[in-house]
Order: C-alpha cells, then sequence, then structure tokens
C-alpha cells in the first residue's frame, strides 16, 4: 500500500469515525499536557526543596578540589 492509498483509507476512517478520532486526538492531547504538568512540577518541587535545604545549611561557600590519583603509568 501506498503512501497515498494510505492517506485516503486513514482520511476515510476518521471522516467514518468522527468522534472515536475527536475523542483519541483529545485524550492524546490531555495525555501529553499532563505529562509535561507533571515533569515541570516535579522539576520545581526539587528545586525548591534544594533551595531550602542548601539555605538552611551553616556553610554558604563550598570549594570541591579532586585528588590526583595514578593508575601506573596513567596519571589523573
Amino acid at each position: 500500500m501506498g503512501p497515498v492509498r494510505a492517506f485516503r483509507r486513514a482520511a476515510h476512517d476518521v471522516r467514518r469515525h468522527g468522534v472515536r478520532a475527536l475523542l483519541l486526538a483529545g485524550g492524546v492531547a490531555l495525555g501529553v499536557g499532563l505529562l509535561v504538568f507533571l515533569l515541570a512540577f516535579v522539576a520545581g518541587t526539587r528545586r525548591a526543596l534544594l533551595d531550602r535545604v542548601v539555605s538552611s545549611l551553616p556553610i554558604t561557600h563550598l570549594t570541591v578540589v579532586p585528588r590526583a590519583f595514578s593508575l601506573s603509568v596513567l596519571r589523573f
């Protein structure tokens, strides 16, 4: 089945079952919207929690210095 024939068949099925297609499209849109909302909510909550924890710590400045180590010939 070529792409033109497949498109015509799909268009025919959408016209024939318009309510079903509309409900399906609405469900997909709702699902994608809910997923985006939940991901944004989790990211915002995580950021707020980290800010609250960091601001409650007595240390306001932290310096991290890597230690050098050696693997025989290679040195990191």
